[in-house]
């Protein structure tokens, strides 16, 4: 649950509290989109190149990279000092969310026996997160700082990959190849 949550509750977030970063860190709102953009447009480019990574090496593998990678930018964004840290620690993000994505339901997939209902409880659980998104990131906004909303990714991130590098079996890799050039092109055309 936490690779379909943390997009969602990530990503609406983030919106509730983009007025507060603008004004924390003193800059244009033609620049402060990229704190979204940074994130969205990494994610989207990359995530079939990451699927082709997980095919290659395992999984699991790529699935931890991801979680690692997308809880350190998480704590990282929440320290940003300027708007070109945090856009850059946001696209961090995105890389380690494309990693994140596709292993997510193949280990579902090989971890539960039901897997129609599991299917169900990841997607279920990414609908109610993007409709409580807004409330949690506004409050924790409101209440402490829009800098919490990064900064609370971190231990969770660091839970998932406690949990699935102790319970998933592996997913033995080595099947496909990973296809650089139109990695590029997918990147070129945002």
């Amino acid at each position: 649950c936490y690779a379909a949550g943390e997009r969602v509750l990530m990503r609406s977030s983030v919106i509730v509290g983009l007025a507060n970063i603008r004004a924390d860190l003193a800059v244009e709102l033609s620049v402060i989109r990229w704190v979204l953009y940074g994130f969205v447009v990494t994610l989207s480019a990359l995530m079939r190149f990451a699927g082709s990574l997980s095919d290659k090496y395992g999984t699991k593998r790529s699935f931890n990279i991801g979680v690692v990678l997308f809880g350190v930018a998480s704590g990282l964004c929440g320290l940003a000092m300027n708007p070109l840290m945090l856009i850059g620690l946001r696209a961090l993000q995105g890389v380690g969310a494309a990693l994140m994505v596709p292993g997510s339901l193949s280990i579902i997939n090989l971890c539960f026996a039901q897997k129609g209902r599991a299917i169900g409880l990841w997607a279920g659980w990414s609908g109610a997160l993007a409709a409580v998104g807004p409330f949690i990131g506004g409050g924790m906004t409101e209440t402490i700082s829009w800098r919490a909303v990064f900064l609370c990714f971190f231990p969770i991130a660091l839970g998932t990959w406690w949990l699935s590098s102790t319970v998933v079996p592996e997913l033995k890799g080595g099947k496909g190849s990973v296809n650089v050039l139109s990695t590029v092109l997918i990147i070129c055309s945002f």
